[in-house]
C-alpha cells in the first residue's frame, strides 16, 4: 500500500510544479500570432495534456492505442500481497512505449496543423470536412445498432468519445488531402521500381497460401472392430439429413469430436500423414459436400468440406496500382518524418518529458486499480 500512496503523491507533486502547459484546465489559454486563443474544449480530457502550438496531445489519446500492450505488461508483473503492481517494474517497460506513441501523436498533430493551413485556402473545404464528420458520425452510431447512447458507452470503455473519433478522422482526411495535393503528383515511380517491389514481396504480399477448413468423422479401427460398418451407419444418417456435428459426436473417435468434428482452417500440407488421403479427397469435393467413406489402415473417415482456397499468385498486371500506393506510403513516411522534424523545431511546445512521465504514472495507476479490482471480484 505504501508504494501506491507514494505514486499518487508523486503525481500530485508533478502536477503542482510542472509547466502550466502540461495541465488541462477549463480556463487554459495559449498565445498565437500575438492573440489570445482559447484552447478548443474538445482537446481537454481527463488526465494531462501537452501543448503543441495552439492544440494539445492528451494522455487519453496516447494510452488509447497502448491499452493492449500496457495490459500485457501489467499482467506479467508480479503483484505484492495486497494485489498492487510494483512501480519500479512497470515504468521501465512502459516508458519506451509511451514515449514513442507520444512523439507519433505530436508529429501527426504538427503535420495536421501544417496541412490544415494549406487546405484552408481551398474553397469549400470547411463544408467538405463538416460533411465528412456528419457521415462518420452516422457510421459510428450505426456500428452500435443505431444507438448514440450505446455508442458513447462502448467508446468510453475504450477511453474514447464520438467527438474524439471524429477529430481523428478529420486529421486523417486533412493529412491525406495535403499528401494527395502536394506530394503524390510529384512522385515518380518507374516500371522497374514497381517490378523490383513485386519480386521482393512476392511471397509475403502477393502469394496466397492454400487453406482448407473441414469437418471430419474419424473412426479408429483400434477401438471399433467393425469400423467400416460404423462408418456406413454414420453415412446413412448424414444422407438422411442429420447434422454433421451431431453424427460426429455420436460416432467419431477423433480429437475434435467434442467440437462436432470441425477442424480449424489450415494449410493442406500441414496435416499428419494419416489425414492426407482425406485432405486430397476434400480438395476434389464441392463446398458443403461429403467425401464419402475413406478407409485407411488405421481409421475410417468421412469428411465434409467447409472451404478450400488453392494457392495463388497475383499477377503483376493486377497489382501495379497497389504497389504504387505501397511505394508512395513508404516515401510519404520519410517525407512526413522530415517535415515533422522541421515543424517540431519551430513549434511552441509544452513539457514533453514531463507529459510522458505523468502519462506513464497515470497508466500505472489505472492498471494497478484494474488488477486490484479484478482480484477483489
Amino acid at each position: 500500500m505504501y508504494h501506491r500512496i507514494n505514486t499518487l503523491v508523486f503525481v500530485f507533486i508533478l502536477f503542482l510544479f510542472w509547466d502550466h502547459s502540461l495541465i488541462a484546465s477549463d480556463d487554459m489559454v495559449t498565445k498565437s500570432e500575438g492573440k489570445e486563443t482559447v484552447l478548443d474544449p474538445n482537446f481537454i480530457y481527463s488526465g494531462v495534456v501537452v501543448r503543441v502550438n495552439d492544440d494539445a496531445v492528451t494522455s487519453a489519446e496516447v494510452l488509447k492505442l497502448l491499452r493492449k500492450q500496457l495490459s500485457e505488461i501489467a499482467g506479467d508483473i508480479k503483484r505484492d500481497k495486497e494485489g498492487h503492481l510494483n512501480l519500479e517494474d512497470f515504468v521501465p517497460k512502459a516508458l519506451g512505449l509511451v514515449q514513442n506513441e507520444t512523439m507519433a501523436h505530436i508529429y501527426n498533430l504538427l503535420i495536421y496543423q501544417f496541412a490544415r493551413k494549406d487546405l484552408d485556402k481551398v474553397e469549400g473545404i470547411d463544408k467538405a470536412i463538416e460533411k465528412m464528420r456528419e457521415e462518420k458520425r452516422k457510421e459510428i452510431i450505426l456500428q452500435y445498432g443505431g444507438s448514440e447512447t450505446k455508442a458513447r458507452k462502448e467508446l468510453a470503455l475504450r477511453g474514447s468519445t464520438i467527438e474524439k473519433e471524429l477529430e481523428s478522422t478529420e486529421k486523417e482526411m486533412v493529412i491525406s488531402g495535403y499528401r494527395d495535393k502536394h506530394f503524390t503528383p510529384t512522385l515518380k515511380v518507374t516500371r522497374s521500381q514497381l517490378l523490383q517491389y513485386y519480386r521482393l514481396h512476392l511471397k509475403d504480399k502477393f502469394t496466397q497460401e492454400a487453406t482448407i477448413e473441414f469437418e471430419l468423422i474419424d473412426i479408429w479401427k483400434s477401438k471399433n472392430k467393425e469400423a467400416t460398418k460404423v462408418a456406413e451407419r454414420a453415412m446413412a444418417e448424414l444422407e438422411e439429413g442429420t447434422e454433421f456435428a451431431e453424427v460426429a459426436k455420436k460416432y467419431s473417435n477423433g480429437y475434435y469430436r467434442d467440437n462436432g468434428g470441425r477442424w480449424r482452417p489450415m494449410h493442406p500440407d500441414s496435416v499428419r500423414d494419416i489425414y492426407k488421403p482425406v485432405v486430397e479427397a476434400l480438395k476434389q469435393t464441392e463446398q458443403g459436400a461429403l467425401t464419402g467413406i475413406i478407409e485407411t489402415d488405421t481409421s475410417v473417415f468421412i469428411g465434409r468440406l467447409i472451404a478450400y482456397t488453392p494457392a495463388s499468385v497475383a499477377p503483376f498486371s493486377e497489382v501495379q496500382n497497389d504497389i504504387f500506393l505501397a511505394i508512395r506510403d513508404q516515401r510519404w513516411d520519410t517525407y512526413s518524418e522530415n517535415l515533422g522534424n522541421r515543424l517540431l523545431a519551430e513549434a511552441v511546445l509544452g513539457d514533453i518529458d514531463g507529459f510522458i512521465k505523468a502519462t506513464v504514472l497515470l497508466a500505472f495507476d489505472e492498471y494497478d486499480r484494474h488488477l486490484l479490482a479484478a482480484k477483489e471480484n
